[in-house]
């Protein structure tokens, strides 16, 4: 009787399956082994088993990113909006966060805004609006530029999950997406337009540099946002990584996956496990820094057992950079110990990856070239830059992360 007894772990599995999970991510533990047993024995679903707990957590919200939903098991220890934007008059920008989720392609994107790190053409933009229109927005210390934004509430039409403040007067309860077709329906039927747009700065060199120039941080996120194609999966690591990439307009069908809220390092090499397994059609591209992987390399392994061929950008520039941009420039609590990056895949199970040690332009071009007419194999590229090269926007937050440190 036993064997068909139908438990509440095969009832939360069998709802897990109806909304479209089909992967379970976690790491054994001795009091959910038997629980495992119900995963495996499931028609639907499938056992993915991480590194570490840590590791497993990333890879469930690289998951989760893409279809909506994951699971994760360890011990304990958007279409309204897209219609407003659909506006040819509405100029729109995101948050750091929110970088992808509207198309960058279209003539109306501004950018990035980060209050007082913003480009100063959409600071303008958006700090003199007559009327803002705010969607989910929520101001941290580094989407903000600690806290440097300067909103008028009087001119803002603030849209939040469950309610929305007009002029500073709440209406509730109100959903967001509700609120989002009332403002559409209201621009629409009064022809209602923007001031004039400025035109988005150039974030690509006319002319790319000598094929034996060494690299830099602008040639390497030029050269990568060039090569990024429709479909492509693109996290980037807390870093030189996300700030570099951040201010670069992609393609329309580019998803790009950071984590400047907790700023967790490393989250981006276990979440882009989970995007690839979440979405097998669609490449990921990884990129992330030498001290940042290092907290969750072990997981490069998963990604040749489950079949997956991402490309994979480690950023060597010799430690952690954005806490020498902040303080300690040549403190040795910066520093990490150097790996030998290229060899890794071959020791953690990936023996066919491609792998590459890049220090010039041309050598950058070569490897990306490369990976993009392999599509079935990992292909890891180790870029060699200095140590205090930093990307303009990383530069900007860090003095207000040191000012904010000294006051």
């Amino acid at each position: 009787m036993a064997e068909n007894l139908y438990t509440v772990g095969d009832y939360l599995l069998d709802r897990l399956a109806e909304l479209g999970v089909t992967e379970v991510f976690g790491v054994p533990g001795d009091y959910q082994l038997e629980f495992l047993d119900h995963i495996l024995a499931h028609p639907t679903l499938r056992w993915v088993g991480g590194a570490n707990e840590l590791n497993a957590g990333y890879a469930a919200d690289g998951y989760g990113r893409l279809r909506g939903m994951a699971a994760l098991v360890t011990t304990f220890g958007v279409g309204e909006l897209n219609a407003l934007l659909a506006a040819d008059t509405v100029g729109h920008a995101t948050l750091m966060w929110g970088k992808s989720l509207v198309d960058e392609s279209s003539p109306n994107y501004l950018g990035i805004y980060a209050g007082a790190a913003s480009e100063d053409s959409v600071r303008e933009a958006i700090e003199e609006a007559p009327v803002l229109v705010t969607a989910g927005v929520l101001f941290t210390d580094m989407v903000s530029g600690f806290f440097s934004q300067r909103i008028d509430p009087a001119r803002t039409i603030d849209i939040g999950a469950n309610q929305s403040t007009v002029a500073g007067q709440v209406y509730a309860p109100l959903d967001m997406a509700a609120a989002l077709d009332a403002v559409t329906a209201i621009l629409t039927e009064r022809g209602i337009t923007s001031p004039a747009l400025p035109p988005l700065p150039a974030r690509i060199s006319a002319d790319p540099p000598a094929p034996d120039v060494a690299l830099t941080q602008e040639a390497l996120w030029d050269r990568l946002s060039e090569a990024l194609t429709p479909g492509n999966v693109v996290l980037a690591d807390q870093g030189t990584s996300f700030y570099g990439m951040a201010g670069h307009r992609l393609a329309s069908g580019v998803t790009f996956i950071g984590q400047p809220l907790w700023g967790s390092i490393g989250y981006t090499l276990p979440a882009a496990l989970g995007a690839g397994l979440a979405d097998r059609d669609r490449r990921t591209v990884l990129l992330i820094g030498d001290g940042a992987a290092q907290l969750t390399i072990q997981e490069l392994g998963t990604f040749g057992r489950e079949g997956l061929s991402p490309v994979v950008v480690v950023v060597n520039n010799d430690g952690y950079t954005v806490e020498r941009a902040i303080h300690g420039v040549t403190a040795e609590y910066n520093d990490i110990t150097g790996w030998r990056w290229t060899e890794l895949p071959a020791a953690l199970g990936v023996p066919d990856a491609l792998a590459f040690r890049v220090s010039t332009y041309g050598e950058l071009d070569d490897a990306l070239t490369r990976a993009a007419a392999t599509p079935d194999r990992m292909v890891f590229i180790e870029v060699m830059l200095g140590r205090m090269d930093i990307p303009p926007l990383l530069t900007e937050l860090a003095q207000s992360a040191s000012d904010a440190n000294s006051s």
